[in-house]
């Protein structure tokens, strides 16, 4: 099939381009100009050099395109208009594309965020059915999002999916496990554990392959995790990394006030010096919910949908990578 990625050039999308590459589908990639190209795949792909708000790029990535995996997006931004601005009206811009100048046929898959969706009920897992209330500035922009291409399903064979935490080599947001794991140090705020699901890189990209061809209606969605449905605490994570490391850890209890407080402040110096932190204010509400806890039990059901990495394995792996690459 001929393929559209956008966000080709992040974590997910290099995995994403090297499956599709894999399995001998033809692959166009649209990223920004600044965008550095990753060398396994460089030269094997057609390459769209555009973002979300350049409508004449979009027109062109889109032409004889048979499926498209929107990946590109906002998770850090200077304030709730900057997340609209990329994952709404961005995504509204690539949906006007498509209905205009693309393939009657096309499907659209969007890998949204369990942000979206918000956080759960004690160890309740999310699922699908269940109402979405985001807690941040973040998930309204990604949820907004969803309602826009939710609204094009009649026009336009759409699916979305909403990951739990994703994890695996060459990804800087969870780095921070890694390194905390290296200094012996497993924070928690408050004085209760929270709690979250994870997925591995690569059974989100199983997912994506799987819906290529899917036969379901337009208008699904899928929260996408591992199988273990009650999530980990954040202390089993670093904990778990740490042993791997060879290290130990001691918990470190910080109250919210204090987490808050540095939260403002590293919203105040980012907004001061102009470079974005994925720390602030926002990002504060979100780290505050104790269970952010979801199911991929629909895709399992209706897909067959088999995550096959555990946890002890994927970071096991992602450690590997981080020390031959020098992260860690």
């Amino acid at each position: 099939m001929k393929c559209l990625v956008t966000g080709a050039t992040g974590f997910i999308g290099t995995h994403l381009v090297n499956r599709l590459l894999s399995d001998g589908h033809i692959v166009r990639c649209m990223a920004r100009s600044e965008s550095v190209r990753p060398e396994e795949f460089a030269d094997k792909v057609e390459w769209v050099v555009g973002d979300l708000q350049d409508k004449d790029s979009l027109n062109k990535a889109v032409q004889d395109i048979e499926i498209i995996f929107h990946l590109a997006g906002a998770v850090k931004a200077q304030n709730a208009f900057e997340f609209l601005q990329i994952n709404f009206y961005g995504t509204r811009n690539l949906l006007n594309a498509i209905s205009e100048y693309g393939k009657k046929d096309v499907r659209l898959i969007y890998i949204s965020s369990l942000s979206a969706g918000g956080a759960s009920d004690a160890l309740k897992p999310k699922h699908e059915d269940e109402p979405a209330f985001p807690v941040s500035a973040y998930g309204n922009s990604k949820l907004a999002a969803e309602i826009a291409v939710l609204k094009q399903k009649e026009n336009i064979h759409v699916t979305i999916i909403r990951p739990a935490i994703v994890y695996g080599p060459g990804d800087q947001e969870t780095l921070w496990f890694y390194e905390l794991a290296k200094k012996n140090i497993s924070p928690r705020i408050g004085l209760r554990k929270n709690y979250f699901s994870m997925i591995y890189v690569e059974d989100l990209v199983r997912l994506m392959i799987l819906l290529m061809d899917n036969p379901l209606d337009s208008g699904e969605i899928f929260y996408a995790a591992d199988l273990n449905d009650e999530g980990y605490s954040q202390s089993e994570v670093i904990e778990t990394a740490a042993k791997i490391l060879g290290e130990w850890t001691v918990t470190l209890y910080v109250p919210k006030s204090i987490v808050w407080l540095m939260s403002v402040l590293s919203g105040f110096f980012s907004r001061l010096v102009g470079k974005l932190s994925i720390f602030n204010a926002d990002k504060y509400r979100e780290i505050t919910q104790e269970y952010w806890v979801c199911t991929s039990e629909k895709a399992r059901r209706l897909l067959n949908f088999k995550p096959e990495v555990k946890l002890h394995d994927g970071l096991e792996t992602s450690i590997a990578w981080y020390k031959k690459n020098k992260w860690i």
